[in-house]
């Protein structure tokens, strides 16, 4: 009987398991979907404005994108000027 109780937590166990890796799939899937969506609409800018131009906007972007970081983030206080 106790043999019995323990298998059954133990399929339970895995029951919860399984559940939890299907909702990360069906997240994971989301995120694809969503990465596709967005490779198809920068290949489309790509074509219409040129690859050169668009691969210049995002380099742009980034390099601003690191900037505000870096002056967002907060100073140390053995970088601080005295």
């Amino acid at each position: 009987m106790e043999q019995v109780k323990r298998l059954t937590a133990k399929i339970d166990r895995q029951g919860e398991k399984i559940g939890y890796l299907t909702d990360r799939m069906m997240e994971q899937r989301t995120v694809i979907d969503s990465l596709q969506e967005q490779a198809a609409d920068l290949g489309g800018l790509k074509q219409y404005f040129g690859e050169e131009r668009v691969q210049s906007i995002v380099e742009q972007t980034k390099a601003l994108e690191r900037a505000e970081k870096v002056t967002k983030r907060p100073r140390r206080s053995h970088e601080m000027i005295r």
